[in-house]
């Protein structure tokens, strides 16, 4: 698809303002104060309908509407500052407050509007549900400024910001007492100049969105900045392709767009998505049915297990050289004496230890046996000084390394 010139200034404003929020995301995500940002955003609506209503009726700078905006989300947050550190008012119910008073407010003023300005009316609704299409050349020279001055801010003071968000105790003598302030501007600022794209309603889910998908792929705070840039920028991007091949809303579609990659992320992530879990719970599940089958054919036992799991249990233990036919290996013995030797163990610590009676100790060691690693083990032998038989006075085997 060639891009239509009329579409490259939304476009490249759209993606300006997904990768400043992305970055304010994180900040805010990292505190736990991401309701702040929600909370912020809707106080910053009262002043962006008054800076529409003079703009509309004396033609002042576009600028005076963000300057109007800013000026509500500061008294906002001082409000919200206020009840929550003075008033010791709690702060879902100070955040409830400030969202619900101000925006509130903003609805009156624009509902006031409707019949006496309708002109300036239909300037506050932009503000309030975004109008990517009408950005021009001004709004991409101030996206970039507002891109640019976040970035330095992050990258000039990276180190306090993270001690900051990290570790509170230690920024009380660490971090510049203006840092928490200089967070606030940055965080009104990109609220009140992204308005105007996606608007006061869809506002939150480029904070929320891009910081919550980084955080799926990442424990380390750069790398989620990085990877929250990326989530953004692909929002913006695939957002606003699909907007003008649907013949859809910019803003709507990039906050969709930004909410399934941030849903994509919870399942696929390695190690901590939904998909990786359910696999290592199979693992688990499966490990410890195998370890149960090795045990009962030691034992000369019967194998409490439905067909279909039992086959799939015994391919497993070939697969791992652990039987042979329906015989143990010499590796599947070993490993069957040390999943009874683990047992045993337990079952000794528990009575030795925890002081419960020898005749309830069995069904807690059958579950533990598949979880004490080799540390654990190690602490126990020791704690109980290696020692040789269990409370039902069976042997303990003795470790064995093939």
């Amino acid at each position: 698809m060639t891009l239509d010139p009329l579409y490259f200034y939304p476009l490249l404003a759209a993606f300006l303002m997904a990768v400043a929020c992305s970055m304010v995301g994180v900040l805010l995500f990292t505190s736990s104060r991401l309701l702040v940002g929600e909370t912020l955003s809707h106080a910053a609506y009262p002043g962006a309908v008054i800076g529409a209503a003079v703009f509309a009726s004396f033609r002042v700078d576009y600028g005076f509407i963000i300057v109007a905006a800013g000026i509500t989300a500061a008294i906002g947050k001082m409000v919200l500052e206020w009840l929550m550190h003075k008033r010791k008012t709690s702060t879902d119910a100070a955040l409830c407050f400030v969202l619900a008073s101000f925006f509130g407010l903003g609805v009156l003023i624009s509902s006031y509007m409707q019949a006496r300005e309708p002109l300036a009316y239909k300037q506050a609704l932009v503000y309030l549900f975004g109008q990517v299409a009408t950005m021009t050349r001004v709004h991409v020279i101030l996206y970039a400024l507002l891109t640019l001055i976040i970035l330095l801010v992050i990258v000039l003071f990276y180190k306090e910001l993270k001690t900051y968000h990290f570790d509170k105790n230690f920024a009380i003598l660490a971090v510049p007492r203006w840092l928490p302030l200089l967070v606030s501007i940055i965080t009104v600022l990109a609220l009140v100049i992204s308005m105007r794209s996606v608007g006061v309603v869809l506002l939150s889910a480029m904070l929320v969105a891009p910081a919550t998908a980084a955080r799926w792929w990442s424990k380390r705070l750069s790398t989620m900045f990085i990877l929250a840039i990326f989530f953004g920028a692909l929002s913006a991007i695939v957002g606003g392709y699909y907007s003008i091949t649907l013949d859809a809303p910019t803003g709507p579609m990039i906050a969709v767009t930004a909410t399934a990659l941030a849903l994509i992320s919870l399942i696929i992530a390695p190690g901590r998505g939904l998909l990786a879990r359910f696999i290592q719970k199979a693992k688990f599940t499966w490990k410890c049915r195998a370890e149960n089958i090795l045990k009962a054919i030691y034992k000369k036992e019967s194998i409490h297990l439905p067909v279909f799991q039992k086959r799939i249990a015994f391919v497993l233990l070939r697969l791992k050289g652990f039987v042979h036919g329906s015989s143990l290996t010499v590796k599947g013995e070993v490993h069957a004496l040390q999943v009874i030797r683990l047992h045993r163990l337990f079952e000794l610590y528990l009575t030795e230890q925890v002081g419960l009676d020898k005749d309830h100790v069995h069904s807690i060691a059958e579950d533990a046996e598949h979880y004490i690693t080799p540390d654990i083990e190690k602490e126990i032998d020791l704690e109980l000084n290696f020692p040789e038989k269990d409370p039902h006075k069976q042997p303990i085997p003795k470790k064995v390394h093939l």
